[in-house]
C-alpha cells in the first residue's frame, strides 16, 4: 500500500509456510544427464534450421543458426489464461538477435492453458533433453523467462540446479507463490477499508473462467502482517485481527513449484522488471533479494529496474543488453551492474530505461 493512501501493507518473516522438497528432481536430473551421454556418443547433429513439431501434447519451436556456437536459449512463455489443450508456443523474443550471434533457441508451448509452472518446467526439460539427441550437447544453457515464464525460470534452478547455467528473467514472477499472497493481502486490505468487493482490477481472485485457479489455490495470508498509519481509525493489533486471511485450498496437494522458495541460486541470474508493474509487482524483486542475501546467494543475482508502466513492454536494447551482460557473466565471469532494489529508489532504473515516460518525475522538462 502507498502511504499516500493512508496505510501500509508489509510481510513478517514467514515461518510457518509449508515449504516442500523437489519430489520429481532426481529422476529428471538422471534422465536428462543419461540421455545427453548417449547423445553426445552418438555424434547426434541434425542439420541447422527451425524446426516445428510436438513433444506429446506441447507444441515446440526449434531454431538453430547454421554457425551454431554451442549456447543455447531455453524460452518459457507467460499466462495465456485458463482453458483446454496445450498452449500456444511463443518465439524467442531475441530471436533475430541469437541468430546473428550465432545461438540457437528452443520454446514450449507446454502441454496444457493454464498456471502450471510445475508441469511446464518438466515440459521444458524434455524440450532441452530432445534438443541434445538431435543437435548435440550445448556448452551452456541459458532460461529465458517471462512473466509466469520466471516463475518457470527461478523455481527450475532452485529445484534442478544442474540443468541451466543462467537465467534471463522479464517481468517475472520471481517470488513464486509470494505473488498469490501478495495480490489477496491488498485485496483483502482495500475490501476492510471501503467495503466493497474488488473484481474488475485486483487479481487473482475466487477461482473461476480466466483465472490462474491452481496458483491461487495455494495462496496463503495467514503470516501476513499489516501496518497502518496512525490517525485512520483502527489501530495495527485490531487491523491484524479482524482482516480477512486466506489459506490454501484443501486439495493443495503438496508441490515444490508451489511452495514458498528459498533463494538458493547457484548460477548467474540477471532480471528486469518495470517499476510501474501492477500485473506483478516489483515489489517480488526486493523479496527475492531478501531471500538470496537469508541464503547467501545474492552474489548470483543482478537486478535491473526500467521505469516505466505496464507489463512486459521492455525494449529489444533493453533485453538484448540485459542477455550480452548475462552471457559475459557466463563466459568471463564479468559480473555485470544492477540496481540496488532495497536501497532508495528514487534512481531505479535511470541507467537501462531507453525512453522515459514523459510522467516521470526524472524526465527532463
Amino acid at each position: 500500500m502507498s502511504k499516500s493512501a493512508g496505510r501500509k501493507v508489509r510481510e513478517v518473516p514467514n515461518t510457518g509456510r509449508r515449504r516442500f522438497v523437489g519430489i520429481r528432481r532426481l529422476p529428471v536430473a538422471f534422465a536428462i544427464l543419461v540421455l545427453a551421454i548417449v547423445a553426445r556418443l552418438a555424434g547426434a547433429a541434425e542439420a541447422p534450421g527451425r524446426y516445428q513439431d510436438a513433444l506429446g501434447e506441447a507444441p515446440y519451436l526449434i531454431d538453430v543458426p547454421p554457425d551454431w556456437n554451442g549456447g543455447l536459449v531455453i524460452f518459457a512463455h507467460g499466462y495465456q489464461g485458463e482453458g483446454s489443450g496445450p498452449g500456444l508456443v511463443h518465439g524467442e523474443p531475441l530471436d533475430a538477435y541469437l541468430t546473428r550471434r550465432g545461438y540457437a533457441w528452443a520454446a514450449s508451448g507446454y502441454r496444457a492453458s493454464g498456471y502450471r509452472p510445475d508441469w511446464f518446467m518438466l515440459d521444458l526439460l524434455e524440450l532441452r533433453v530432445h534438443f541434445i539427441n538431435r543437435f548435440g550437447p550445448p556448452r551452456w544453457t541459458i532460461i529465458h523467462g517471462q512473466s509466469m515464464g520466471g516463475h518457470i525460470a527461478i523455481a527450475s534452478l532452485e529445484l534442478y540446479p544442474q540443468v541451466y547455467q543462467g537465467a534471463l528473467i522479464e517481468c517475472g514472477v520471481i517470488d513464486g507463490v509470494g505473488l498469490a499472497d501478495w495480490l489477496y493481502a491488498y485485496t483483502a486490505a482495500a475490501e476492510y477499508f471501503s467495503g466493497l468487493r474488488f473484481i474488475s482490477n485486483l487479481n487473482p481472485r475466487d477461482p473461476g473462467p480466466g483465472k490462474a485457479q491452481k496458483f491461487a489455490s495455494y495462496a496463503d495470508t495467514r503470516q501476513i502482517h499489516y501496518g497502518i498509519d496512525p490517525g485512520l481509525g483502527v489501530d495495527e493489533a485490531t487491523l491484524n485481527r479482524d482482516i480477512p486471511r486466506v489459506e490454501p485450498e484443501p486439495d493443495a496437494e503438496p508441490n515444490p513449484a508451489f511452495a514458498e522458495l528459498t533463494g538458493k541460486i547457484r548460477v548467474p541470474v540477471m532480471t528486469l522488471h518495470e517499476t510501474a508493474d501492477f500485473r506483478v509487482p516489483f515489489r517480488l524483486e526486493q523479496d527475492y533479494r531478501k531471500r538470496t542475501e537469508t541464503a547467501g546467494t545474492s552474489h548470483f543475482l543482478v537486478q535491473r529496474a526500467v521505469r516505466a508502466i505496464g507489463h512486459c513492454g521492455f525494449t529489444s536494447a533493453e533485453r538484448q543488453l540485459a542477455f550480452f551482460d548475462l552471457v559475459a557473466w557466463i563466459e568471463e565471469n564479468t559480473v555485470p551492474e544492477g540496481d540496488h532494489v532495497l536501497g532508495d529508489v528514487a534512481g531505479l532504473g535511470l541507467r537501462w530505461t531507453r525512453t522515459l515516460d514523459s510522467r516521470d518525475p526524472a524526465a527532463p522538462k
